[in-house]
């Protein structure tokens, strides 16, 4: 065998590696744009990028499913296919990524999209378990940070306010960019119990950051909300701050 035949056998699959991580990464990337879309209420902008992730892993993962990048593949593509709301996809996809082979940055985070996933589902018995074992790990921070936000939110559901807020704080201090979400979390769980207190502390908190006011409309929702299981007094005096906002 001449030596530029031999090179050529040892570089293709070392080309396809590569080429298989740039996909990972720029889908990450799509990702985490997405991301930032998604918190700032830009939904379609959001789900475009999602979307795009979702093919771009999918044909990856298909080409190439023996990879030592195919469990982080699936893990980016169930984490997308439960932003776009396809959930049993996500499951399935996070089981597969699961049951692979090798090294996997991601996988130890797979708890907590489980979790999220058992949520969505109507299942957040299963999701606290779920979220409870991950958080008793090793994660990275921004699975830490969301799986804060996920137990905060079941635990003001089940009026264990103190430990929801603690949570929701928690979720903050990782992730300053879940602010938003924990501040909109807290005040739809406090107007369906009825806490008026705490009501008024989440929407405090919303007025003070200033990237929250492109949720206004979900602030409005609420509000709406509070009006309707309150009174429409109780629900102007959660906005009696809004000339002090810090929102543009």
């Amino acid at each position: 065998m001449t030596r530029s035949r031999l090179a050529v056998l040892v570089c293709v699959p070392l080309v396809s590696a590569c080429a298989y991580h740039n996909v990972i990464h720029n889908a990450q990337r799509l990702f985490d744009n997405g991301e930032e879309y998604r918190q700032a209420g830009q939904d379609s902008l959001s789900r475009e990028h999602f979307t795009e992730v979702v093919r771009k892993t999918g044909e990856a993962y298909r080409a190439r499913p023996e990879s030592e990048w195919a469990c982080d593949a699936l893990i980016l593509l169930g984490r997308s296919q439960l932003r776009l709301g396809d959930l049993r996809a996500a499951r399935a996809a996070f089981e597969q990524a699961g049951q692979t082979l090798g090294p996997c940055e991601a996988r130890p985070d797979l708890d907590v999209h489980f979790a999220a996933v058992a949520l969505e589902m109507g299942d957040a018995g299963r999701a606290l378990e779920r979220l409870n074992a991950a958080l008793d790990g090793e994660l990275s921070d921004r699975a830490a940070a969301e799986a804060h936000l996920l137990r905060g939110g079941i635990l003001l559901e089940r009026s264990l306010v103190e430990h929801g807020w603690w949570d929701l704080d928690r979720a903050i201090d990782i992730d300053s960019g879940l602010r938003t979400s924990a501040g909109l979390t807290a005040l739809r769980w406090s107007v369906a119990q009825g806490d008026r207190e705490a009501g008024r502390r989440a929407v405090d908190r919303l007025f003070s950051y200033r990237e929250a006011g492109a949720r206004a409309d979900s602030l409005v929702a609420l509000t709406e909300q509070a009006r309707r299981t309150w009174s429409a007094a109780e629900a102007a005096e959660l906005l009696a701050g809004v000339d002090d906002a810090a929102w543009n």
